[in-house]
């Protein structure tokens, strides 16, 4: 048991870590600037967190959970969606960086897709984005099967399509 009580602090699951409350919880924009570690020992004093990483990361989970998806909807036996319904997954991602590999320092791996996200344990500093998501959400996803009219476009649009795809009958996704 004592040796299991040392891993717990390699664990990123935020519900694993709630003595620490939200303070472990960052967007990933807040980390620009931010030292990069890695077990290389090139460039261990300056390397930096950039905005151009940034993008690089989010293109990179694109692609990982466009690929996720697309494999998910060829095993309809264990992966299966609600009908005629909006879901809302959570991912755990693992992003590992390796200089070494000059043209793709950063790797994304998927650690788990989650159908119930523990999404109450952002916290109150970040309960905007919740916001944000959900009126994405509803304005992106969701009104356009009520609506007839264009929508009028409230939010900032920080959606990111990640697979375009027909699933089921005329209307779906």
């Amino acid at each position: 048991m004592e040796g299991s009580s040392r891993l717990s602090a390699h664990l990123t699951n935020t519900a694993l870590q709630a003595q620490h409350g939200e303070e472990n919880v960052r967007l990933l924009q807040e980390l620009v600037g931010s030292r990069l570690f890695s077990a290389s020992s090139q460039n261990v004093e300056t390397a930096r967190l950039t905005q151009g990483d940034v993008d690089f990361i989010i293109d990179e989970v694109a692609a990982s959970l466009g690929e996720v998806f697309r494999a998910c909807l060829t095993s309809p036996v264990h992966f299966q969606t609600l009908p005629n319904a909006f879901e809302l997954f959570g991912v755990d991602l693992l992003v590992t960086y390796n200089p070494a590999i000059n043209d793709r320092p950063f790797q994304v791996h998927l650690l788990e897709l989650n159908a119930e996200p523990a999404i109450h344990l952002t916290g109150p500093r970040l309960e905007w984005i919740l916001e944000e998501l959900f009126n994405e959400i509803s304005h992106t996803c969701v009104m356009p099967f009520f609506c007839t009219s264009p929508l009028r476009q409230e939010s900032k649009g920080s959606l990111r399509l990640c697979l375009d795809t027909q699933v089921r009958g005329g209307g779906a996704w």
